[in-house]
């Protein structure tokens, strides 16, 4: 089984406060909230997304299905349906 390591942090905060994951290739980005709620010690109190982009630019969301009508469908892809080892790599 592959894993891929991934570094979460928040912007804008100091100190910076992060957490490096191992996680599955195959876990879903569904998957992905749940492990970083645990990783980071949140309680899914907030609505989420997913956003790819470079700079300025994160145009691409990653979100549940109940956010799909609140973003243009060239732009929405469902965190239900995509894996991490299908998103890695993708240029934006």
């Amino acid at each position: 089984m592959k894993h891929l390591t991934i570094k979460v942090f928040l912007y804008g905060i100091t100190p910076e406060i992060w957490r490096r994951l191992l996680v599955p290739a195959e876990l879903g980005f569904a998957q992905l909230h749940v492990v970083l709620q645990q990783a980071m010690g949140w309680k899914n109190l907030y609505a989420h997304e997913f956003r790819h982009g470079k700079g300025k630019n994160l145009l691409d969301v990653i979100g549940p299905a109940s956010m799909k009508s609140k973003v243009p469908a060239e732009h929405f892809q469902d965190e239900a349906t995509l894996t991490l080892q299908q998103f890695v790599g993708r240029s934006a």
